[in-house]
């Protein structure tokens, strides 16, 4: 039997602790009718939502694939993600903060040659536009019913708030060399973009994240 969308909706509820934003709400809406079409299986619904609600996971692979260039091994988001967990507890803008603060250690670590070389010659206005049409994109934004160019001109107002965060967090020293700190706050801003996208669900993170966990569906 096809689950309903109110079945999803509380699978969603208990799962992630909060009830579905409205963009999620609207993608449940879709994998029900998919389920009742028989296009999809219940167990392979039921797990979206579980990856769906599960945002820190999502958050984490997303991220080491981004500054990878690869697809993450399961084992290394899960360790990261349950640690992410375990140190936030029920607090969602701790978990927030230890995935940024987590993708600027990523970007100042084992991605940093490559981030280098794509970006680090960017000022920090121009990274954030390339960043969020990578990560975004400004099309499934309109589509989604959100400004680009004011989340693009929000968010381009963060360097600072990214840079105490980082300080705050110890991933960012005192003294550390300009060009060091101007790379982290980059990266950890990659962290926010992603956070943002699969947490309202749209965009080019958020549906790459929604395909990854169907495919471990059908591959399991």
């Amino acid at each position: 039997m096809a689950y309903t969308n109110a079945q999803l909706v509380a699978a969603y509820t208990a799962v992630g602790d909060a009830p579905p934003t409205a963009p999620t709400r609207a993608a449940l809406e879709a994998l029900a009718a998919r389920t009742r079409d028989g296009d999809l299986t219940d167990a392979a619904a039921l797990a979206l939502v579980m990856a769906r609600a599960d945002i820190i996971t999502a958050v984490v692979g997303e991220l080491l694939r981004f500054f990878n260039g690869r697809a993450p091994r399961w084992i290394d988001v899960s360790e990261v993600s349950e640690t992410i967990a375990e140190r936030a507890g029920a607090s969602a803008a701790s978990a927030e903060n230890q995935m940024i603060g987590f993708a600027a250690e990523l970007g100042l670590g084992q991605g940093r040659l490559a981030f280098t070389e794509a970006y680090a010659a960017l000022d920090y206005p121009a990274f954030v536009a390339v960043a969020y049409e990578t990560l975004i994109g400004a099309e499934a934004a309109r589509a989604a019913g959100y400004d680009a160019g004011a989340a693009i001109a929000d968010t381009s107002g963060r360097a600072a708030g990214f840079s105490g965060l980082l300080r705050d967090r110890g991933v960012v020293a005192l003294g550390v060399a300009p060009e060091d700190e101007g790379l982290a706050v980059k990266a950890a801003t990659v962290g926010y973009l992603v956070c943002e996208a699969i947490k309202w669900n749209f965009g080019v993170a958020a549906r790459r994240a929604n395909d990854h966990a169907l495919g471990l569906v059908a591959g399991g």
